[in-house]
């Protein structure tokens, strides 16, 4: 069917012609699809292909507390590789490493050249950023924030998944692990009293302190829920999610999704599995490209 006349055709031709010369740090990522993706803006660009994840064009303005590496949460429908390393459960990677090193946090070394991968040089009763291992193996944002209720805002989540090594299987881990980054110290110490243990989908956790320290940020109102409201041929799921992902690139999980569709005007609550890099790059990007069609604010985390 030809929709080209129709509000959802010129929504698809608006959004093929809104900045496609822009390259976004939030989906720049430091693996090897990263730079994939960062030489095929830099074709668009005219530019020659880079060697290293430094970008000439124009980022999304992101404030990050030091010690987080926070980045690379999210998105499952564009994974992370890592060819030359060991994939572990504490969202890193070691050269080798024996089954019982895999499960500390000091086994994650990742990139240590890179500032967001070094813990911040903070207490540890101060670290916002905790470690969480023995989740189900099939553990999905949704199903790790769902159980959070009476905490606080989520700055930042990411599961890794089972690491299964059939040529050597007693050294395969075969539950999922997960970072959990909270905004405030208050709220970092208010989770870890109030689950004892914490359980998922009847896994029984261990939830310590993160190896790489993250500093508290302030909250200023901030959260991974967007309240999002404007003319139905723009607030919309399908047209939203083409936008994030094949316009902007946002590397993205979601939590939840409330649609409710009207003639006129279209509200949407969209709950992301992180503020950083996820919520944050799409409060952004939609007031950029969107402003004065679309209001859109931050809505209250169910965790908090």
């Amino acid at each position: 069917m030809d929709i080209s006349g129709t509000s959802c055709g010129r929504f698809a031709k608006e959004l093929d012609a809104i900045d496609e010369r822009i390259v976004l740090n939030v989906m720049v990522m430091d693996d090897g699809a990263s730079l994939e993706t960062l030489n095929s803006f830099r074709r668009q660009l005219g530019l020659g292909p880079s060697k290293n994840l430094i970008s000439s064009g124009k980022p999304v303005s992101t404030p990050t507390p030091a010690g987080d590496c926070s980045n690379s949460d999210g998105c499952q429908h564009q994974p992370a590789e890592n060819n030359d390393l060991t994939r572990t459960p504490h969202g890193g990677s070691v050269a080798e490493s024996s089954p019982d090193q895999l499960h500390t946090p000091d086994a994650y070394q990742g990139n240590r050249a890179l500032s967001r991968n070094r813990a911040a040089d903070i207490p540890d009763d101060v670290n916002c950023r905790l470690w969480i291992t023995g989740l189900p193996p099939h553990c999905t944002v949704q199903d790790l924030l769902q159980v959070i209720r009476g905490v606080g805002p989520i700055y930042a989540t990411h599961i890794v998944p089972p690491s299964i090594n059939e040529t050597a299987p007693e050294s395969s881990i075969h539950t999922s692990a997960a970072s959990l980054t909270f905004f405030t110290v208050a709220d970092t110490e208010k989770f870890l009293s109030k689950y004892h243990p914490f359980v998922v989908q009847g896994y029984s956790t261990t939830v310590i302190r993160h190896r790489i320290k993250t500093r508290p940020l302030e909250i200023n109102g901030q959260s991974r829920v967007l309240v999002i409201k404007g003319p139905p041929a723009i607030v919309n799921p399908d047209h939203l999610n083409r936008a994030f992902t094949q316009l902007w690139n946002v590397r993205f999980n979601t939590d939840f999704i409330e649609h409710r569709p009207g003639k006129e005007s279209s509200e949407i609550v969209w709950g992301f599995g992180s503020f950083r890099a996820q919520a944050q790059a799409g409060y952004v990007l939609l007031n950029r490209h969107f402003s004065g069609r679309v209001v859109v604010q931050y809505g209250d985390d169910p965790c908090a």
